[in-house]
């Protein structure tokens, strides 16, 4: 949340969970233009992993960024 954007939010990631620990299903990474809709991941490591690659993308570098440069704008 942004409160210098009027709490302004943003979605970068999501998953689902269910009742167990694992399996978490995940949309694929790094917007694949081939391969499933989401990947399973089936322990701890792939999901960080996961989580890695997701918050060292460019895109979230890019989205990050973004933000940080249009609460300054508004300070």
């Amino acid at each position: 949340m942004a409160p210098a954007l009027e709490n302004y939010t943003y979605e970068l990631y999501s998953i689902e969970q269910g009742a167990d620990q694992y399996p978490v299903v995940a949309p694929r990474r790094n917007n694949a233009l081939s391969g499933p809709p989401q990947v399973i991941l089936q322990t701890e490591g792939e999901f960080l992993e996961c989580v890695r690659d997701v918050l060292n993308s460019d895109r979230t570098k890019r989205i990050v960024g973004s933000l940080l440069a249009q609460v300054k704008a508004t300070t």
